[in-house]
């Protein structure tokens, strides 16, 4: 599920390792639960899907920065 191109971390696998990419996700996810609100109306699911992609996402931006 990771690797989905339409969310924009199709190219995981070339900026992060597996074993990193599935650490920033259980990180996420934890940050996930910490944070959902559902009187907003979303499933936890959907919401935590969107923090892992999105902190995937941040974290091969700050390493392309980084480069």
């Amino acid at each position: 599920m990771l690797a989905r191109p339409k969310y924009g971390i199709g190219t995981w696998r070339k900026e992060l390792e597996y074993r990193e990419a599935m650490q920033i996700g259980r990180i996420a996810a934890v940050k996930a639960l910490k944070t959902f609100d559902p009187t907003r109306g979303a499933k936890l699911g959907t919401y935590a899907f969107d923090v892992i992609a999105g902190d995937i996402s941040s974290e091969i931006g700050r390493r392309r920065r980084a480069k």
